[in-house]
């Protein structure tokens, strides 16, 4: 059989000699090893679990975006005459300091035949900026939601029946947002689902 690491070592080995047959991408190609032997001593870290953090931050990003409305605030404006500007250094949009995420789960027994199951989730990201060309007061994500679930089943697995309910807390919050494309000035957002509740039913055959 072949390991982890041989089929790490012959994809790298591979694509080495993908990116050097073109000698006029002489500079990229070595940034892009250097990248890749990068990628290759974290995986060695962590198999080592010698790797405890990892900043998000963008080592190189020269051609960032900005904002070239002016609503988005000094700091997030475009540099005179440009539409991008550097963002190497700095932390990417929508990257939360904090997660979590706890469950509890009750088995039991309805019948000899029949199991069932309780299970209580609560789920924990802070507020952050969702976009780095859009202020937090504007677009901000987060997460405080509590799911929960009872489940009944057959011992043959032939059918069984759920009841769940999602984002108990009924948290509102946006998944995403963008300025506005044609729309100087405008931002739009994708919104979180709202509480929700559901039964599923699956009947084997």
């Amino acid at each position: 059989t072949i390991s982890n690491k041989q089929k790490y070592d012959k994809a790298y080995e591979e694509l080495q000699k993908e990116l050097n047959r073109d000698p006029e991408e002489i500079e990229i190609t070595k940034k892009l090893n250097i990248k890749i032997e990068e990628m290759h001593n974290w995986k060695e870290a962590f198999a080592a679990n010698k790797l405890e953090n990892i900043d998000a931050v963008y080592d190189e990003f020269l051609r960032g975006p900005c904002d070239s409305t002016g609503l988005g605030g000094e700091e997030y404006a475009c540099p005179p005459g440009q539409s991008f500007t550097n963002l190497s250094g700095q932390k990417p949009g929508g990257v939360h300091e904090l997660n979590g995420n706890a469950n509890a789960v009750y088995s039991f027994n309805v019948s000899d035949s029949i199991s069932g199951y309780a299970r209580l989730e609560y789920v924990y990201s802070d507020e952050v900026q969702i976009d780095s060309t859009i202020p937090l007061s504007i677009a901000s994500r987060s997460l405080d939601n509590v799911n929960a679930s009872i489940s009944l089943k057959s011992d043959k697995d032939d059918f069984s029946v759920s009841l769940w309910g999602r984002n108990l807390t009924d948290h509102e919050t946006l998944l995403s947002a963008f300025p506005t494309t044609a729309a100087p000035g405008s931002f739009s957002g994708y919104p979180n689902a709202p509480r929700t509740y559901g039964i599923t039913f699956r009947k084997g055959f």
